[in-house]
């Protein structure tokens, strides 16, 4: 192509020459307008221009090109729409974009100096942003932080929020940033296959596993005893828990909560008033909603302390005659201290209770014992006297 209008004929030298000087009427042309060379439209065109490459170049300011639709009949779409080269303001931004000129709304700009390559359509579809050979139907390439922000501004009346998803060499994450900028959920580089696993079909997660087996299933391979599953809560005077309900909680109550604070862990049943166990970190064991509590080697039952029979050894303790015992025995058909079958069918059993009543017989037996000994021993010696 060459910059002159030497070869330019008859027909289109005389549109040039309208184009560079506004006419005192249009010229209209009622048959096909054949341009072989370039063509300059507007009123900054000069006789010597020099095209380049160029085809058609339009030159002057406040440069617009409008594509008026003038269907009218049946369905046949009418949108009219317009190519719009910058501001037509003093101090005004330099664009290039494309207007719905019915809705006076513009789509598309490019703004001036936007980077090269800021979009790119490959020839498989593939779209570069900042790109020019992508990789994915989506490919972002970025010197700092590639992201995505989405941004739900309020006009249709929910409330608004923004969300941002991106990536850097610190790891994947998604910010809420409608909310200081909370990273809701980060991802870290080398994080292993299966860190995280939604299952289909059943929903369950599974952390180190693509085939978990329950609604949470947690495998890892733990170096060093460290713990499968930590719960800790962020504040000092804080607590961590763990809830477990059955499909009848909102009937029966069957809510079960473990819980760890600062001073003990409680294991409590919703409905009960309050905690059913409770392990203090001193080592106490208490069962509140039942009878039993261990405190640093004293029992309790019942809130009585349990008196464990050492007492039996005590210097004065008096065991019952072995004749009375036998009376008694045959009396009673029990041991003294002892419940009987029929109590135990009555009243039920105290483990606690009779755990404390037979270490006391056993000890009693241990003295009748050693005293049958000395008697032993005291004959023999008589007998080795005569």
């Amino acid at each position: 192509m060459t910059p002159t209008h030497a070869r330019l004929p008859w027909l289109g030298m005389a549109l040039a020459a309208a184009c560079a000087a506004a006419p005192a009427r249009a010229q209209v042309f009622t048959d096909t307008v054949i341009v072989q060379d370039s063509a300059c439209i507007g009123v900054d065109c000069a006789s010597g221009e020099n095209f380049g490459f160029d085809t058609l170049r339009l030159k002057g300011n406040n440069l617009r090109l409008h594509f008026a639709d003038t269907s009218a009949t049946g369905s046949f779409p009418t949108r009219d729409w317009r190519l719009i080269l910058n501001d037509t303001d003093n101090g005004g931004p330099s664009f290039f974009a494309i207007e719905d000129a019915d809705a006076g709304r513009i789509p598309f700009r490019i703004e001036g100096d936007a980077p090269a390559d800021a979009l790119y359509v490959d020839a498989t579809g593939h779209v570069g942003i900042g790109q020019a050979h992508p990789m994915l139907d989506l490919h972002i390439l970025s010197g700092n932080t590639p992201a995505l922000r989405f941004e739900q501004d309020g006009a249709s009346g929910f409330r608004p929020q923004t969300w941002d998803m991106g990536g850097n060499e610190a790891g994947f994450f998604i910010r809420d940033t409608s909310h200081g900028g909370a990273l809701a959920l980060r991802i870290q580089p080398d994080a292993g296959d299966d860190a995280m696993v939604i299952e289909g079909g059943t929903g369950h997660v599974g952390y180190g596993t693509a085939t978990p087996e329950a609604p949470l299933h947690v495998r890892a391979d733990v170096p060093n005893n460290l713990p499968h599953l930590l719960l800790e809560s962020i504040q000092p005077t804080g607590r961590a828990e763990i809830w477990m309900r059955d499909g009848n909680a909102g009937a029966d109550n069957d809510t079960m909560r473990l819980q760890l604070n600062d001073d003990d862990f409680n294991i409590s049943f919703n409905g009960t008033g309050g905690t059913e166990l409770r392990i203090s970190k001193n080592g106490d064991v208490t069962v509140l909603r039942g009878d039993l509590m261990v405190k640093k080697g004293d029992v309790i039952v019942g809130g009585t302390r349990l008196n464990v029979p050492d007492y039996v050894f005590a210097e004065g303790y008096e065991l019952m005659p072995l004749d009375d015992l036998a009376a008694f025995i045959a009396r009673n058909r029990h041991l003294p201290g002892i419940p009987s079958a029929g109590d135990v069918a009555a009243t039920g059993l105290g483990m606690a209770q009779m755990q404390m009543a037979l270490l006391r017989t056993v000890e009693e037996q241990t003295l009748y014992i050693l005293e049958l000994r000395a008697e032993l021993a005291a004959l023999r010696a008589r007998i080795a006297q005569d």
